[in-house]
């Protein structure tokens, strides 16, 4: 299973130690409680430098860790160019997607490996904390989710429909176009698709249409089974809380899967992350 995260724009370590710091305690929790995460992508976009330009490569704990540079066409597109720059260096069957705002309580591999396969499911993790404000409502979000590489897209999905364009509602497509670029291949791009948009449950004009909204439209055409977890105070993720396009003829323990930042400085991320260790 590989781990795979992207240091968001904003993020790139010699600007700012923002969402480094988060970053460290991500890493600790993943390598304190997964077992089955043997490698850790870690992509780090930046328009002014080629892909690789930046490589760190390091072992912890028997988990090959790597951190490289992606060349980007902007840095609104960084954590979608990212994350495709991570799911095509991967050569295990799972990929676990992380943000590094996001520490674990549990064994999150082997939770959400544990219902993929006994539900066979094709996705699992969080839903977005702002679920009801996002076109793709509850279906999950890659700040921590689980898929098998094989079930993902190939570069032709959307082809010809995907561009790099900095709108994030349907009510900005009708804003003079502020980029043509094609982005074929990166499906997870942000922002709707004029023939496509009418697909989301979210009907609501206003709602988002955020980096890796188009993978609900590949869950669609696929048939994908899945299965997310909320949170009440768009933070802390439990078990009991969830919801899927099925239905779970299972009643879960209720316990806490992991804490999601959501702008929470690090401060207050490291120190809850320090209790949770307490509390082991």
């Amino acid at each position: 299973m590989t781990l795979c995260t992207v240091v968001p724009p904003g993020g790139i370590p010699s600007n700012t130690r923002l969402y480094e710091e988060y970053e460290e305690v991500m890493l600790e929790s993943v390598l304190r409680k997964t077992t089955l995460v043997t490698k850790i992508l870690i992509a780090v976009p930046n328009p002014d430098l080629p892909d690789d330009a930046n490589v760190e490569e390091w072992t912890e704990r028997n988990v090959q860790i790597k951190r490289f540079t992606v060349n980007t066409p902007g840095m609104s597109f960084g954590h979608a160019v990212g994350l495709h720059a991570c799911i095509d260096r991967v050569d295990q069957e799972y990929i676990l997607f992380s943000d590094p705002d996001v520490f674990y309580y549990t064994a999150i591999d082997q939770f959400y490996l544990g219902l993929l396969n006994k539900h066979v499911l094709n996705y699992i993790g969080g839903s977005h904390h702002s679920a009801v404000a996002n076109s793709y409502m509850f279906f999950p979000h890659f700040m921590s989710a689980l898929v098998k590489k094989r079930d993902l897209p190939g570069p032709d999905f959307l082809r010809g429909k995907l561009f790099y364009r900095s709108i994030l509602r349907v009510e900005e497509l009708d804003r003079p176009e502020i980029g043509d670029q094609p982005a074929d291949g990166k499906y997870l791009v942000q922002g709707p698709i004029r023939s496509e948009y009418t697909r989301f449950p979210n009907k609501d004009p206003l709602a988002n249409f955020d980096c890796g909204c188009n993978l609900y439209l590949w869950a669609q055409e696929a048939d994908w089974r899945w299965l997310a977890f909320q949170t009440l105070d768009c933070h802390t993720y439990t078990s009991r809380l969830n919801r899927g396009n099925f239905k779970l003829n299972e009643r879960l323990s209720g316990e806490r899967l992991f804490w999601h930042a959501a702008r929470s400085d690090p401060q207050n991320f490291r120190e809850l992350w320090r209790q949770a260790k307490e509390e082991e």
